[in-house]
Formats: C-alpha cells, sequence, structure tokens
C-alpha cells in the first residue's frame, strides 16, 4: 500500500517495520536472496544483503576503508585537474 500511494514518510515507516529491502546471505537459498535483492533495487533503489561479512572481519574492513577515503579524494581531485596544472 506505501508504495502505491508514493508517500515518502508511509513507505519509510513500512520499511523500518518490514525491513523488505533485506535478505540474510546465510539463511536464504542464493536464488531466493537474489531475486530478492533484484526486486528491492527495483522497486526501492536499494538492498542490504546481511551476513556477507564476516563478524571478525567488519573491524578491519571499516578501518580499510577509512584509510583509502584520503587517496580516493586526492586522486580525484588530480583528475579534475587541468592537465598542465599536474
Amino acid at each position: 500500500m506505501a508504495q502505491a500511494t508514493c508517500e515518502p514518510i508511509t513507505t519509510t515507516a513500512n520499511l523500518v517495520q518490514t525491513r523488505a529491502y533485506a535478505f540474510d546471505a546465510t539463511t536464504h537459498p542464493i536464488q531466493k536472496a537474489i531475486e530478492g535483492c533484484a526486486n528491492s533495487l527495483r522497486r526501492y533503489g536499494f538492498c542490504v544483503i546481511e551476513n556477507v561479512i564476516p563478524a571478525d572481519q567488519v573491524d578491519s574492513i571499516r578501518q580499510e576503508i577509512i584509510d583509502i577515503e584520503s587517496t580516493v579524494k586526492n586522486n580525484l581531485l588530480t583528475l579534475s585537474m587541468p592537465f598542465d596544472e599536474k
């Protein structure tokens, strides 16, 4: 119903309650998870696949993302500069 009315507040409340966008990689058969994610992407523009990254690796992956952020920003700045300024 929320999707049919296109009311953002109602849609958000419904998603918070149902988590219709989320799929657990450890409990669904892979095909069911893929179909659910594809449907969520079509309907909401995003999906969440839980339990893809092992819990014992989350902290190190988070830190790797934080560490690389400045490198990515510098690369984007370099790419946006005119050639003769490089």
